[in-house]
């Protein structure tokens, strides 16, 4: 019995000791980092592809292979990213973000998108290299487009 109670006290102390680690592991927010899109606009309609365009200001934007460069990622037919974030900025465990979600891995700033026709929602959240959300998360409003 006690064997069992002193395994379970060390399985708790891991995970939390995992959970403590994987939150020290996000890359730090620089001071005043700020993103933004100008296209899509949100409820617009549009025709295939969609064209992205992103700005980010006091913060570098660049390929995951450059130190210290961040990246955009598209987020499309998702929850919202605000309710994935629960009090101090820790993402809830969640579903895999592949298919729906666009690695823009080269650093780019402006990005073609095809999506089937219908009511979509789309977002952006910024990421460091190895594509975790920067403390805090950085990411957009969450928009809903039309696809004619």
């Amino acid at each position: 019995m006690i064997k069992n109670i002193l395994a379970f006290v060390g399985i708790c102390v891991m995970l939390f000791v995992g959970i403590e680690n994987a939150q020290a592991q996000r890359t730090k927010l620089p001071p005043g980092a700020k993103i933004s899109w100008s296209e899509p606009k949100n409820n617009g309609s549009y025709s295939n592809p969609i064209i992205f365009k992103f700005e980010a200001e006091n913060i570098e934007i660049g390929s995951t292979k450059s130190k210290g460069a961040a990246h955009f990622h598209i987020l499309y037919d998702r929850p919202d990213i605000a309710t994935m974030i629960k009090g101090d900025d820790a993402f809830k465990p969640g579903p895999q973000l592949i298919p729906k979600d666009i690695h823009l891995s080269n650093g780019e700033l402006e990005y073609e998108l095809t999506l089937p026709p219908g009511q979509h929602t789309i977002q952006i959240l910024l990421t460091d290299k190895n594509h975790i959300p920067h403390f805090p998360a950085l990411f957009s409003e969450q928009r809903r487009i039309t696809v004619k």
